[in-house]
């Protein structure tokens, strides 16, 4: 798990009588925060870079806060914390607090720091009173409810057929496969004392361009190239430029409500457009579209097209 400020920990910002902590994981440079890939917050073969937890497996849980938000910078936008008022009753039943980018946790929340190497058990960490940060909501990877998870499954069934397609990048002649694959990050701001003004409510906008990368060869001829899966949690608005250098039909296709342990995770198509030139840019513009994961595909009919860059803007 890529924690970007690993060195300076949330103890020495106490030591230092700072307000706030923040802590930035996922794929700058490293793991993906809430992905079930090799490199992903939230992988299930990848446990011990703590990528189901933060913080990461065998460290001591977080020391008692005065509130938690998610960061401008996150593209998810929810975790849970092993927070609960029942905590402290072996018989009630334990109830995992969600943060999200519209509603923070702005209370206090005391922490024991024991230590939580075992499996990533949100249950355990709230009965022994430890804090700790997870992408679902109960229990472990065994979860079966789809509404409280950002853990990504290893696949999805496309809309146009029955065909499955995997998450992240593969050999470019593969056209199940993504060109492009954007990893999930979590951006926390922990307050360790009661904050002075609003914690943010808007993530900053998400900007990102494909490099246009090619297959090995042309696009093949009528079928349809996963080009680009973009994480765009609880985004309102999403813009999307596209072009190829011969006449295509591009899809963006829509995944919500995932879970690594459905068998089938269904996609949807939320926009579709047909150039009938080369190198004629499409705008494909989505407002409220209700979905965590984008996905940008290609069909070029001639397969003649070599490249097909892209833009994704994403509003708050």
């Amino acid at each position: 798990m890529t924690w970007l400020n690993s060195a300076f920990t949330i103890r020495d910002a106490i030591a230092t009588s700072q307000d706030v902590y923040e802590a930035i994981l996922g794929p700058l440079g490293g793991p993906n925060f809430g992905s079930a890939l090799p490199a992903g917050w939230g992988s299930a073969d990848d446990l011990v870079n703590g990528n189901l937890q933060f913080p990461p497996f065998g460290q001591p849980g977080l020391p008692s806060l005065a509130g938690i938000a998610i960061g401008p910078w996150s593209t998810v936008d929810r975790a849970w914390v092993s927070w609960d008022t029942q905590k402290l009753s072996p018989t009630a039943f334990n109830f995992p607090r969600m943060v999200s980018v519209e509603s923070p946790l702005l209370f206090s929340m005391p922490g024991t720091e024991a230590s939580n190497a075992g499996n990533a058990d949100i249950n355990s960490a709230m009965l022994n009173g430890s804090l700790y940060v997870f992408p679902q909501m109960f229990g472990s990877l065994a979860s079966k409810n789809p509404a409280f998870t950002t853990i990504l499954p290893t696949a999805y069934r496309i809309a146009t057929a029955f065909t499955g397609r995997t998450f992240g990048v593969a050999a470019n002649t593969n056209p199940n496969n993504a060109q492009v694959f954007i990893g999930q990050l979590l951006h926390l701001i922990l307050y360790l004392r009661a904050p002075f003004q609003s914690p943010p409510t808007k993530r900053f906008v998400q900007n990102m361009q494909s490099p246009g990368l090619p297959p090995a060869d042309n696009f093949p001829a009528g079928t349809e190239v996963c080009i680009g899966q973009v994480p765009v949690y609880g985004r309102k608005h999403i813009v999307v430029e596209i072009t190829a250098d011969d006449p295509a039909t591009f899809r963006l296709g829509g995944l919500r409500a995932m879970n690594p342990n459905i068998a089938i995770n269904r996609e949807t198509t939320e926009a579709s457009v047909t150039i009938g030139a080369a190198n004629v840019v499409a705008r494909m513009q989505l407002d409220n579209p209700n979905i965590d994961y984008l996905t940008v595909n290609v069909t070029d009919p001639g397969g003649m097209a070599t490249a097909a860059p892209f833009t994704v803007t994403a509003y708050d």
